[in-house]
């Protein structure tokens, strides 16, 4: 349990006391009103004046108040404080409530039946982040015995046209739910359904970050894919399709194809914090270049959604570059930062049924990668996405360069600690 020095005495910290007595040791408390020990008596906890503080020995101090960059600014002004060691309580309170453990009871069928309705409110994210965020779940729920059921029918999202919300799963578009037993609509008439977290799954040991070293943990979401994160028959038998046109005639002569796998656009130029590091293109050049001399590669699958890095690797590697032809943008130089927003998986191409598309072919496009015998690849949720479906290639190698803001500077800090990103 981290050890705490909590700042702000006032009704925010006297409405959470027992939730933060229950997840910190409260080491002691302050507050720049010297009155409020009396705060601090009351609920037994040991109050230390303002230049007391830094003779306090705590892991962290957690602001309990709702103005945090005045009350840090108040402090840099009179104490030393080190930005990472600061606890932004709002920020706090915030990702404690989307934990907690929600149970609806929607109706009165199956009341033998515990389900775990998986969904997430956060639209601003792609196909495989999904992906990954609900196989985390998937797993959670057998170990409960639970059934999953994916919701994307009732929470906005990326790949679900506004007029079709509320109307139909796009989960369903391109893959099966988890089991072929209930229906979501059989759901919403249950007597027992646990809603999921909203935002992942605090699962550290079985992280799905770790499938990329941990041939272990990579074999048990393998498996649950295999098992229930199915994906569509009408998206496998077009895959599987695009795969003879594409690599039937190198493959039927034994050649070697290497899937290689970069993420550019809203990644490079605005580098998003705490993100793994992406290779520019130069780097990747560089050790593609060296892996298919090792590996005894003969042709180079690419993916991207970045148009420039694929016409710079086309005209780097001639003859041995294949790709699945489908729509790719470009970043302008004049978008800002806040433009990312409408870029992936936002990005439009200004044609029909154009959220579907997009998922489809980005599915299809990572799919393709686990026909590959060999694969290269940036630190992306759709890189960790191959690798569940694939289980094990011949040869792969995935890019560790780092998080953005905290292995290299792209980042400078506010007073509080929060990071801000320093335009190019």
């Amino acid at each position: 349990m981290e050890n705490i020095l909590l700042y702000g005495l006032g009704q925010w910290f006297e409405n959470r006391v027992d939730i933060l007595r229950e997840k910190f040791n409260i080491v002691g408390v302050s507050d720049k009103d010297s009155q409020k020990h009396t705060v601090a008596n009351r609920y037994g906890l040991k109050f230390y004046p303002i230049d007391e503080i830094p003779l306090v020995k705590y892991d962290y101090l957690f602001i309990a108040l709702k103005d945090v960059d005045d009350a840090i600014a108040f402090l840099l002004s009179n104490i030393p404080l080190k930005p990472k060691q600061i606890i932004d309580g709002c920020m706090w309170w915030g990702e404690y409530k989307k934990q907690e453990v929600i149970i609806r009871h929607f109706g009165e069928d199956n009341p033998d039946v515990r389900f775990l309705l998986i969904r997430r409110t956060n639209e601003q994210v792609g196909l495989f982040s999904n992906f990954l965020v609900f196989m985390q779940h998937i797993r959670i729920a057998l170990v409960k015995g639970y059934i999953p059921v994916i919701d994307m029918k009732n929470y906005p999202n990326a790949y679900l046209e506004d007029t079709k919300l509320g109307k139909e799963n796009s989960w369903e578009y391109y893959f099966k739910q988890p089991s072929s037993l209930y229906s979501l609509d059989e759901v919403y008439h249950s007597s027992f359904v646990e809603l999921c977290r909203d935002e992942g799954v605090p699962d550290t040991q079985y992280a799905y970050d770790k499938v990329i070293k941990n041939l272990y943990i990579r074999h048990i979401y393998h498996d649950i894919y295999c098992n229930y994160m199915c994906v569509s028959d009408i998206i496998l038998q077009e895959t599987i399709h695009i795969r003879d046109k594409l690599f039937g005639k190198y493959q039927k002569n034994r050649k070697k194809i290497c899937g290689v796998l970069l993420r550019g656009t809203d990644y490079l130029k605005f580098k998003p914090y705490g993100h793994p590091v992406q290779p520019n293109i130069e780097q990747a050049i560089k050790k593609i270049r060296q892996l298919i001399n090792d590996w005894g590669i003969d042709y180079l699958y690419f993916s991207s959604e970045d148009n420039e890095i694929l016409q710079k690797m086309k005209s780097e590697f001639g003859e041995m570059y294949l790709e699945y032809d489908c729509p790719r943008f470009t970043m302008r130089d004049d978008e800002t930062y806040v433009d990312k927003l409408s870029l992936t998986p936002y990005h439009e191409f200004k044609r029909e049924n154009d959220c579907y598309l997009k998922g489809k072919e980005y599915l299809i496009s990572m799919l393709l990668m686990t026909y590959c015998d060999s694969f290269i690849a940036g630190n992306v949720s759709g890189t960790i996405g191959v690798l569940v479906m694939k289980e094990k290639f011949e040869h792969e190698y995935v890019f560790d360069l780092g998080n953005y803001g905290i292995d290299e500077d792209s980042y400078i800090y506010t007073p509080s600690g929060k990071p801000i990103f320093k335009k190019q």
